[in-house]
């Protein structure tokens, strides 16, 4: 029950907080409170929560490894699927296609990396497991509607007007 708890927390703070990636963070945490509960209830396992047990090894190997080349036949291949079969199901647990869910993870580290300001713009898609600069800068512009520069400078212009009125 604490880790439900726990979820529900964070779920709730990430809305009232509303950081740059919330909707990421909470689809996550949604995630993980509803893979918990579903292994809290394989008695009444239904056809839905089998599926999502069947893949989710992928979503922590996803989450833990985002950074690095992930190839969709190496996803499959670790649940046993094919390539389509892995596809399909992924689709119809989490509403999206591995692909999109791999480059959300990445986009949302973006955010974070940027934010931090450790590392120039350039070094962002990289550290983020994005395979070149233009797809990169085409996935976040489509994301969030506003290139990282834009991005940044919003950022940087927010933090400014917010140790002004301080």
């Amino acid at each position: 029950m604490e880790h439900i708890i726990r979820l529900s927390e964070i779920i709730f703070q990430e809305f009232q907080e509303r950081r740059r990636g919330y909707k990421v963070m909470i689809r996550t945490h949604l995630l993980a409170l509803t893979a918990y509960l579903s292994r809290c209830f394989l008695a009444e396992q239904t056809a839905f929560s089998a599926q999502m047990q069947k893949i989710l090894p992928t979503i922590s190997y996803m989450e833990d490894h985002f950074q690095q080349s992930i190839r969709m036949k190496e996803l499959a291949d670790l649940v046993f699927l094919s390539t389509r079969q892995y596809d399909r199901i992924f689709k119809e647990v989490y509403g999206v296609c591995p692909s999109d869910y791999l480059a959300e993870l990445r986009l949302n580290y973006a955010c974070q990396l940027i934010a931090s300001g450790k590392h120039p713009l350039g070094q962002v898609w990289e550290l983020c497991g994005f395979t070149d600069n233009p797809f990169f800068y085409r996935k976040f512009k489509a994301r969030f509607g506003m290139t990282p520069k834009q991005y940044q400078t919003q950022l940087l212009s927010s933090i400014c007007n917010q140790s002004i009125l301080s």
